[in-house]
């Protein structure tokens, strides 16, 4: 809205003077006399509505002259807006320029509006200033169609990029980029680009350059492994030892750091709750993200890649079993498939040694040792002392639970799992579970609810296994107890 349009919107509003306030401007003359003629009056309750309009007549009168004033002022610029508007177009028309050449930018409409005469010099002035928007618009209009076309032929191209990757042995895909990095590869923006993004991009164009696309994907596949670098060290300020995971990650090059024990990935988009090393990382989310850049970030400027390692623990693990702290976890995971590495807890829910890794196995010490560490830091000093809360996963001392078995021993114990429980309990448990009410509900443990109740530790983290077997194995080494049909508690709140 113009200004004048404004001012005759407010004076059509103002003709009625009784939404009047007191910090409007008034014509003092005319406020003189209204209060000298009617204050008292006013006071009094001595004058009516009539009166008061009568008042307010001659007032009326001058302020819809002023507004009339205005209204007239208003047309005669828009009739000179419109004119001068004309008579630049029909110039413009006659030095070959059509009226799709316009732009309607408020650079251009404030050139050709100006509510003044259009003379030879003004003509002269703007004339170079609107021929420069025209080229301008031109410029803008031919490279969106090119980046349109450009982008067409990248959704062949990805296409192509896609099937190929799929044609590439299983060890060369990992560190490939989905289909949205792979549109910033040099090779395939110049492809996109090619001939000036006209036609169609056929599979020979793109096998054509499958060299240099494997070089591209090189060079790619350096940047996110240095940005690895970047995604650990946002996460170590919430970690231990941290001051020496740091010190040691900017010692080392990434072809180095990414084979220790610490570099251990997780994913926060959606959460999913596996590790993975690195490269699992990568291949995970080239399948299950292909529409989300691997450098994406969070509101909190956070990446959705997390470090799910632990400079800490892992290297504590290590140390238990004697293995040097930069032992990779290509060789880790070897020994615990092997069935030479493992944890002795018994936990059933533990694949067999074949179906483990060391991102696996470092998940299940890593949650259960976290477990332990809440619980008792939430104890509560009046439970009941008939519980006990056991750490099932010390690394030291002689209940310690993660072994190291020589070459050439038998690896029977690290196929040991607590599956076998009685039938009777089996029973007493199932049908425990069946009781439970309508969804949603968590079964909660209430030996670990009832020493830690009076800290206020949230229930919701206190939830069981999901099998017999394994709510069986909590109970019994973690409590120290048998069975009983009440230890598993329903908890409906927060979920």
């Amino acid at each position: 809205m113009s200004p004048l349009s404004a001012n005759v919107a407010v004076a059509k509003l103002a003709e009625n003077p009784f939404i009047h306030n007191e910090k409007w401007f008034y014509y003092a003359p005319q406020l003189q006399d209204f209060f000298k003629t009617s204050v008292n009056a006013l006071k009094n309750g001595q004058i009516s509505q009539q009166d008061k309009w009568a008042l307010c007549a001659d007032t009326m009168q001058v302020h819809k002259h002023a507004t009339a004033l205005v209204e007239w002022e208003l047309e005669t610029s828009r009739a000179r807006s419109e004119d001068r508007k004309a008579r630049i177009i029909s110039k413009l028309l006659d030095l070959g320029y059509t009226q799709d050449d316009f732009p309607n930018s408020s650079q251009w409409l404030k050139l050709i509006g100006q509510p003044t005469e259009l003379t030879e010099g003004v003509w002269k002035n703007i004339r170079p200033k609107l021929k420069a928007l025209i080229v301008e618009k031109r410029d803008r209009e031919a490279n969106a169609a090119f980046n349109q076309r450009a982008e067409a032929r990248m959704a062949q191209i990805v296409l192509y990029y896609l099937d190929f990757v799929q044609q590439l042995p299983e060890s060369r895909r990992g560190m490939m980029p989905n289909a949205i990095d792979c549109a910033r590869l040099p090779t395939l923006v110049n492809l996109s680009r090619r001939d000036d993004a006209h036609g169609d991009v056929s599979h020979r164009d793109f096998l054509a350059l499958a060299d240099q696309v494997l070089q591209d994907a090189e060079a790619y596949a350096g940047h996110v492994r240095e940005n690895a670098r970047e995604i650990i060290l946002d996460g170590i300020k919430f970690k231990d030892a941290a001051e020496a995971w740091k010190t040691e990650l900017t010692q080392l090059p990434p072809e180095k750091f990414l084979t220790r024990h610490y570099a251990l990935f997780g994913c926060l988009h959606p959460f999913c709750p596996d590790y993975f090393t690195f490269e699992e990382m990568h291949a995970h989310w080239r399948v299950t993200h292909p529409n989300v850049e691997w450098d994406t970030r969070t509101e909190s400027y956070r990446f959705l890649v997390k470090c799910d390692g632990e400079y800490g623990l892992g290297g504590e693990i290590l140390d238990a079993v004697g293995l040097p702290r930069d032992t990779s976890i290509n060789t880790l995971t070897g020994l615990i498939q092997h069935g030479r590495l493992y944890c002795s807890c018994g936990d059933p829910s533990l694949p067999q040694p074949e179906k483990l890794s060391w991102p696996k196995l470092f998940k299940h010490i890593h949650e259960e040792t976290r477990r332990y560490r809440d619980r008792l830091k939430t104890l509560s000093d009046r439970h009941d002392h008939k519980y006990v809360l056991k750490n099932t996963h010390q690394l030291t001392g002689p209940t310690a639970c993660i072994k190291l078995l020589p070459e050439g021993v038998d690896t029977a114990p690290a196929r040991e799992r607590a599956t076998v429980i009685d039938a009777k309990v089996r029973k007493k448990v199932q049908e425990r579970i069946a009781a439970q009410p309508a969804p949603p509900v968590k079964l909660i443990c209430r030996v670990c609810k009832t020493i830690t109740a009076s800290t206020g530790f949230k229930c919701s983290r206190l939830v069981l296994p999901e099998t017999p077997e394994g709510i069986v194995h909590h109970l019994k080494t973690w409590h120290d107890k048998e069975f009983e049909k009440l230890d598993i508690l329903y908890y409906t709140r927060h979920i």
